[in-house]
């Protein structure tokens, strides 16, 4: 009867740790942009990150790709991750490398987006120029498209694509560019200026680089469920 108990007991905290984290969302941003080595060669630079979600917890899943040479050749070139949880509202969170690490290091949210996540692109900046060409939205237009001109050393123009139904995504590439066309901002373009010497045909046709929110599945639920709950018996990371 008592070993019972136990089970019942026991069965009923993991539940209870499940269900405290069961509505899980998770959101992937992908930028690619152009990188030019030579007036001959371009290629397409992708850099992708996503974000984790459950209350008021998330997570930000960063890639990064990990080599290891010996005598020249190459015996490993894979890609890992490293993920940093953190409180809504907070300005810190914890790095870690998996699941399973201890919380050690601290790091500053803005910072670490913007070193790993947005590579040190002025984004807020050229997004505020946006609500100086703002256009009036049409009537029942779900999905809309709003191009202008930049005045910036590098950027010609930008489009933005907004879509009413993606307004459930929690990560915004702008709380203002939103609210002022009321709606989702959930791809923004930028169309580099060509570049003004001989030659250069080829890599003037590499102009176009883009921020692209969408929905992802998450597949690691259990995993990440027990992550958040050891997080979340931290209590108020500010207070620490």
């Amino acid at each position: 009867m008592i070993k019972s108990l136990v089970l019942i007991v026991s069965f009923a905290m993991i539940v209870g740790c499940n269900n405290e984290f069961e509505k899980i969302s998770k959101e992937k941003i992908t930028y690619k942009m152009p990188l030019a080595h030579s007036l001959e060669f371009v290629e397409e630079n992708v850099v992708d990150f996503s974000i984790i979600n459950s209350g008021d917890i998330f997570i930000y899943e960063l890639p990064f790709r990990y080599s290891y040479e010996s005598m020249g050749a190459i015996i490993s070139d894979t890609i890992k991750y490293d993920y940093v949880i953190f409180n809504k509202n907070e300005e810190f969170g914890y790095l870690v490398r998996s699941f399973e690490d201890s919380f050690r290091l601290k790091v500053n949210i803005d910072s670490i987006l913007s070193k790993r996540a947005y590579l040190h692109l002025n984004f807020d900046s050229l997004l505020s120029k946006a609500l100086q060409n703002k256009l009036s939205k049409l009537e029942n237009q779900a999905s809309f498209k709003v191009s202008f001109k930049v005045i910036d050393a590098r950027v010609d123009s930008m489009n933005f694509y907004f879509d009413d139904e993606q307004k459930n995504l929690k990560f915004s590439f702008s709380k203002k560019i939103d609210s002022a066309y009321n709606s989702k901002l959930f791809k923004v373009e930028f169309l580099y200026k060509k570049y003004d010497m001989p030659n250069a045909d080829y890599i003037n046709k590499f102009r176009l680089a883009s921020f692209v929110l969408e929905k992802e599945e998450v597949k690691n639920r259990n995993e990440v469920q027990h992550f958040m709950s050891r997080f979340n018996k931290l209590g108020n990371l500010s207070s620490n």
